[in-house]
């Protein structure tokens, strides 16, 4: 349906003259409106602003009907309120005097029987230039004028003619007006009523407004009924509505107390400390947790989903971003088995491992010549952190440090417990069988921790046994974290589309478009010659990003804009 000014929308419309026509239009809120449209010239705009003026006056009361006026290059008109069903009334010797203090004729005013009230739904206005003005006559009867209001010149009685033709007006507004409502009574089905879904479960009034042709927008609340059901709606019930409009629906929240709050500011918070108390007392709760490197101390909080000071339901999840702190050199290890133990010594230290973090245990019964590396942890080529990782070369041979272990087959009480830590679980058990000592093996996951035997007990050095435990640290794979990354795409040719609809009743004028892109110059697109009821559309190609704002100018003047988002790729030559 076309609108007037973006914002009624018109239902029918009449003309009443060569210069007027009357309109029947909804508001945003859906009620229904009575729009007198004027084609005013050079000649009687001077007599327009006065009725104008004249207008606003009486429209500072709560007896007159009157919304709007209207006067602006290629738009003058009136907005009343619909009267409905009120009855007509003669103009009594109060309106009288009060419409001729402001040089109005009674006689062409539309008045309606409101209950105990005579309203003012409509004035006539023939358009014709006013005569000279003449000052008032004092007399005792003449009313005040309204608080605020200047006085105007009185005019001189209108002429016969003239009250003959506003007479006939006033009976074709009211024969429209009664025609008005029987269109109305017979065109319901075109028209929405808000039914009263108060106390209705949220879903059942939800989908009963949906079948009405209303879209719904649901609001949460955490008072005013029981849990889940719709406690208002808005606009109220018993609103006319056109289908398609919105209403608010209200409602309980099931859990908790369903109130929406202020998303508090967790940034630059420890996590690990205020972020999870501040979280445990208060109706948030922690949700998904993703850290990447940076700057700040690990486990501070960088960012948060909600936004700080966001509106959102109480009890629902916050996501954090954290730092997992700076970001860490690493090295990795060469395969250093088969080397001699001189040879792996120096390229661990050129790996960057300082000489204390370089461990050497020395196993006999290995098949490798004595002197070589058997094997190693961490593993070979394995990313490490170089002042957190430790070395441990397993080499065949006997100990140079000290002297030869004992011969195992000797006296259990003379032999010590072999130090096995940092050795993977064969080797470990290797070396225990060389002592004569059978292993028990418990296993671990520990990501931080090297691969292979990070416990023994008992410890090493200790009189053996029979028997000793170790534990084997499986450390788990490691998940990659990901990494910020920011895509910067080159531009790219677009069509944006444009549409005006120029509202009826407008004289034929000079039609001009004009587009401005974000950050870039207001430029003209198109010109043509244009009415009342023509659509102005087509399509403007640019390279710039972002949305473009129309304009659209009517012989000179500023008629209407629009701000376009959407585009589609220049893959076809413009229409």
């Amino acid at each position: 349906m076309p609108l007037i000014d973006g914002k009624y929308e018109i239902l029918k419309q009449q003309a009443l003259s060569a210069d007027q026509s009357l309109v029947q239009a909804t508001d945003p809120d859906g009620r229904l409106v009575r729009i007198v449209w004027y084609d005013v010239g050079p000649r009687t705009e001077p007599a327009f602003e006065r009725y104008r003026w004249a207008l606003r006056q009486l429209g500072r009361r709560n007896d007159v009907l009157l919304r709007d006026v209207v006067a602006r290059p290629g738009a003058h008109y009136t907005v009343w309120d619909d009267p409905g069903d009120a009855p007509a009334a003669p103009p009594d010797a109060a309106w009288r005097r009060r419409l001729e203090a402001l040089d109005l004729d009674p006689d062409g005013s539309d008045l309606r029987r409101a209950g105990r009230r005579t309203v003012l739904a409509g004035l006539a206005w023939d358009g014709s230039a006013l005569p000279a003005p003449r000052p008032h006559a004092p007399s005792d009867e003449a009313a005040p004028a309204p608080s605020g209001a200047r006085s105007l010149p009185r005019l001189p009685a209108a002429p016969p003619w003239l009250r003959t033709w506003l007479v006939g007006l006033l009976a074709s507004l009211t024969a429209l007006a009664l025609g008005i409502a029987a269109w109305e009574r017979s065109d319901n089905d075109r028209m929405v009523v808000v039914p009263d879904v108060s106390g209705m479960q949220a879903q059942d009034a939800a989908e009963r407004l949906v079948d009405l042709g209303l879209a719904v927008a649901p609001q949460a609340s955490g008072e005013g009924g029981e849990t889940g059901t719709a406690v208002s709606i808005t606009p109220p019930p018993g609103t006319t509505l056109r289908p398609g409009r919105t209403v608010t629906l209200t409602h309980v929240l099931p859990g908790g107390d369903g109130l929406v709050r202020d998303v508090p500011d967790l940034r630059q918070r420890p996590l690990t400390g205020d972020v999870r108390t501040a979280l445990a007392d208060g109706p948030w709760r922690l949700g998904r947790v993703a850290r990447v490197p940076a700057d700040l101390p690990a486990g501070t909080v960088m960012a948060q989903r909600p936004d700080p000071g966001a509106r959102a339901v109480a009890e629902g999840p916050i996501d954090l971003l954290v730092s997992d702190g700076p970001r860490r050199e690493t090295t990795f290890l060469p395969d250093l088995r088969g080397l001699s133990l001189e040879d792996a010594r120096a390229l661990a230290r050129l790996a960057g491992l300082p000489a204390e973090r370089i461990l050497v245990d020395r196993v006999t019964g290995l098949d490798v010549p004595p002197g070589q590396v058997s094997s190693m942890t961490p593993a070979p080529w394995t990313p490490v952190r170089a002042t957190d990782v430790t070395l441990r070369m397993v080499v065949a041979g006997p100990s140079v440090e000290g002297p030869a272990p004992p011969d195992p087959s000797g006296p259990a009480d003379a032999a010590a417990v072999p130090d096995l830590i940092g050795l993977t679980r064969a080797e470990a058990e290797r070396a225990a069988a060389d002592r004569g000592l059978s292993v028990r093996v418990e296993h671990a996951q520990h990501s931080a921790l090297p691969e292979g035997v990070i416990l023994q007990s008992p410890s090493p050095g200790s009189p053996a046994g029979d028997a000793l435990t170790v534990t084997v640290n499986v450390r788990p794979v490691a998940l990659r974290v990901p990494e910020p990354s920011v895509e910067i795409r080159s531009p790219h040719l677009r069509w944006v589309p444009y549409r005006f609809v120029i509202e009826p009743g407008i004289p034929a004028r000079t039609a001009e478009v004009y587009a401005q892109p974000v950050g870039g110059d207001r430029r003209r697109i198109a010109r043509q010659e244009a009415q009342g009821g023509d659509e102005i559309e087509g399509r403007w190609l640019t390279a710039t990003p972002g949305p473009v704002t129309f304009e659209l100018t009517l012989g000179g003047a500023p008629y209407a804009e629009q701000r376009v988002t959407r585009s589609e790729p220049a893959g076809a030559p413009d229409p």
